[in-house]
């Protein structure tokens, strides 16, 4: 079935408005939505480093409060006995309130004094904190974490080896802080995103330290993806890239996990801590979603009006070359004199105009061949109009009665066939 003109510049038109329609939207989209995707994951990197360098500088003053104490004239002094240390620090531990407990160890590793007056005079087992201090003559900072059954709590350690006046390590001082005070400094340094954001931190080995979400996970669970992630961090840290994210598609839904490298803050040099914070996708990206949904809004109803405009615009062109198509039709069926009247100032005006001036030409050039055929018909001798090849062209009543012909046995025949073979030879010589 053959697909009308009207039909084709409809579709036409319409292709072309569907396709800019929807490019203007892609590029709307693009510019504005990507970008503040963008700006959103951007946001995230920067959330996951300020939250990593929060920890890092809690863990920096603790150092610095370590070294405080172990610097203390009193704790630092051969001459103090047990008690004079516990009462200094005692007083400590009600100035940096963050602590559990603190502890003074001889180079034993024999428990001196303590604040909550536990295990003094045992020996301590030999720990992270004490090859640190002992064993390399370096200030422990939370690179000892582990879970302490007396006190029920995940347990960051902290250690600095005291020094008498000429410089001689005799004793180490501890103090014991509480892994859930970094819950605190967690999710101030989070704010809005803590909300619908689960929050890991890990070791360089992949051990849960801390989690807002999985707390019988602390010291105890290995992270599932961490090989993949120490893949990847290597990549970026080769790169010197602390902070990146990355898309990951679950059973249930979409989620962004954000990275950020622990490094540390002035002298502190850090344990190769690792933050991670995963969002789901649609939660992170919700601004994005509803510009998105926006556009789509503001970009369907111009769609739709424009379609009217087209189908307006198409029919406003199409009506009169359909005028032009049915009135050269009657032309043809030789309803000469037809005049359209359509009012247009472009080319189909100008169409319209030749049209009009063709019709009454013809009914002119009509009328006069209709009289000269009249007249023809009429006259009383014989007439017969060939061509110069010979071919009967018209033929009058009079022509008729003389040869005993009808019209249809001599149109478009050969004028011999009514000539004579001496009429033949004369006609030859008459027409050359």
């Amino acid at each position: 079935m053959p697909i009308s003109f009207k039909l084709k510049l409809t579709l036409l038109m319409l292709g072309i408005t569907l396709a800019l329609g929807i490019s203007i939207s892609y590029i709307v989209y693009i510019s504005n939505v990507k970008t503040l995707e963008r700006q959103i994951t951007k946001g995230l990197e920067d959330t996951a480093l300020k939250t990593m360098d929060a920890i890092d500088m809690v863990l920096y003053e603790r150092s610095l409060d370590i070294r405080l104490i172990a610097n203390d004239p009193i704790i630092s002094s051969r001459s103090s006995t047990s008690k004079i240390i516990t009462e200094r620090l005692i007083e400590y531990r009600n100035l940096f309130k963050i602590y559990i407990s603190l502890s003074f160890f001889d180079v034993n590793l024999i428990r001196m004094a303590d604040t909550s007056m536990m295990h003094l005079g045992r020996k301590n087992k030999t720990s992270q904190w004490s090859e640190d201090v002992l064993g390399n003559g370096v200030v422990s900072s939370a690179s000892d974490i582990r879970f302490v059954e007396e006190l029920n709590a995940a347990i960051i350690y902290f250690a600095s080896p005291v020094k008498d006046k000429n410089g001689n390590v005799f004793g180490v001082v501890v103090a014991l802080m509480p892994i859930g005070k970094l819950y605190d400094v967690v999710s101030k340094a989070v704010g809005i995103h803590g909300e619908d954001t689960e929050i890991d931190l890990i070791n360089r080995g992949g051990l849960l330290l801390y989690s807002n979400y999985n707390r019988k996970g602390i010291l105890k669970e290995r992270l599932a993806m961490w090989e993949d992630i120490k893949k990847n961090m290597m990549n970026k840290m080769v790169r010197n890239i602390r902070g990146y994210f990355d898309i990951h598609k679950g059973i249930k839904e979409e989620n962004i996990y954000v990275f950020a490298n622990e490094e540390g803050y002035q002298d502190f040099k850090g344990n190769g801590w690792t933050l991670i914070m995963r969002i789901p996708t649609a939660k992170a990206f919700a601004p994005a979603i509803e510009l998105r949904d926006r556009v789509i809004a503001v970009s369907l109803p111009i769609i739709i009006f424009s379609i009217f405009i087209v189908l307006f615009f198409a029919n406003s062109v199409v009506k009169p070359i359909i005028k032009l198509r049915d009135a050269a039709a009657e032309v043809g069926r030789g309803n000469l004199g037809i005049e359209l009247k359509i009012k247009s100032r472009d080319e189909i005006g100008e169409l319209t105009d030749s049209f009009n001036k063709m019709s009454k030409s013809l009914q002119e050039t009509t009328v006069s061949r209709d009289y000269v055929d009249n007249i023809v018909r009429s006259m009383a001798e014989a007439l017969i109009v060939a061509s110069l090849d010979g071919v009967i062209k018209t033929v009058n009543r009079a022509a008729l009665k003389l040869l005993e012909y009808k019209e249809e046995e001599l149109i478009g025949k050969h004028i011999n066939m009514i000539f004579t073979a001496e009429e033949k030879i004369f006609k030859e010589l008459d027409l050359d």
